[in-house]
């Protein structure tokens, strides 16, 4: 029987989801992350994205690899947050 890693609600760190045991982790356990996440506006995360990133979790994805998907997510949120500042500005 795999270790099953409690994840309790508390304030996630968007990069700290590459260093979870993702290997370890239920698929359950996997999406509660992700959602948390998203509702903190830490991480937005399109349904693809969410999938796509579930499924590499799922698949023990390198810490490397997360790593990279976490920083690619990063890239769009501060994308976003640049934009939003502009329109505020022109306001």
């Amino acid at each position: 029987m795999p270790k099953e890693k409690k994840i309790q609600d508390e304030i996630i760190d968007p990069l700290a989801l590459f260093r979870l045991p993702v290997e370890e982790m239920t698929r359950e356990e996997c999406e509660s992350t992700l959602l948390k996440l998203r509702k903190q506006r830490q991480v937005r995360i399109s349904s693809t994205k969410k999938k796509d990133a579930l499924d590499l979790a799922l698949n023990s994805m390198t810490q490397e690899a997360a790593k990279k998907l976490l920083d690619q997510i990063a890239e769009q949120e501060e994308k976003e947050k640049e934009k939003e500042k502009e329109k505020e500005d022109k306001t």
